[in-house]
């Protein structure tokens, strides 16, 4: 069993970083009870193929603190919903994840799905300036997360959903959890989903066809049953927007 929490926000405001922060932020993690964080990575990729070493130097830092306090870190690669719509990320596209899937438009001769397979290895290779380990070696990340959130609510894609087939999702994830495991064989591979996947592919199970490969080793989703707490209402409203995202 393990008790974990998300921390999305490790990465905003690099500016005010430090160890002793880091330290503090893991430490009191552990303490509550915590043995494992999900965290998103800072845009280490000023453009394709060109890493920022400042950054990634933080992250070593980072996986540092968490072997010592014992806590085990799932890192995901990119947050494929949020960032890629981002103009100034290297991997934005009008649609989405739909660039990292499908777009065929070269860069440096390269389509973004090369380039992402590129960022995957740069990290599973990456030593940590640290300690001296591997990240591929180390046993501080529980597993690696292919991206966060392929698929998101309709109100969040300002020109429109991602154009991409169940079968081209699950083409994609299935490469992409397969080159993880070639490069590394010590760590899971997962997806984080979330509940509007569903929706996306008609609100039938269908979309498990994507999330159950054998290439993931587990499934982590987001409110997957909001049965936990006693009371609370299944779905949310947002005001002039799809009441409801739930997974069956």
């Amino acid at each position: 069993r393990f008790v974990g929490g998300f921390l999305p926000g490790w990465h905003w405001g690099l500016e005010y970083w430090s160890e002793d922060a880091d330290h503090d932020l893991i430490s009191s993690a552990r303490a509550s009870g915590m043995t494992v964080i999900h965290i998103m990575l800072p845009q280490f990729e000023t453009s394709l193929g060109s890493y920022d070493e400042v950054k990634l130097q933080k992250l070593d830092h980072f996986l540092d603190a968490a072997y010592n306090a014992n806590v085990y870190v799932m890192p995901s690669f990119i947050q494929a919903y949020s960032e890629t719509l981002e103009p100034t990320n290297p991997y934005y596209h009008i649609r989405s994840i739909e660039g990292i899937i499908k777009d065929l438009t070269l860069y440096g001769g390269l389509t973004l799905r090369q380039h992402f397979r590129n960022r995957i290895a740069a990290l599973v290779n990456r030593t940590n300036t640290v300690n001296l380990r591997k990240y591929k070696d180390d046993p501080t990340i529980m597993a690696w997360i292919v991206c966060d959130e392929p698929i998101s609510a309709p109100f969040n894609y300002p020109t429109g959903m991602p154009q991409v087939t169940l079968e081209e999702l699950t083409d994609w994830f299935q490469e992409t959890a397969s080159h993880i495991k070639s490069l590394d064989s010590n760590h899971l591979v997962t997806v984080w989903s979330q509940p509007a996947i569903q929706a996306f592919f008609g609100w039938t199970l269908d979309y498990l066809q994507a999330l159950g490969i054998p290439e993931f080793d587990f499934m982590y989703t987001e409110d997957a049953g909001l049965e936990i707490v006693a009371g609370l209402v299944q779905g949310y409203t947002c005001t002039g927007q799809t009441p409801q995202y739930m997974l069956d």
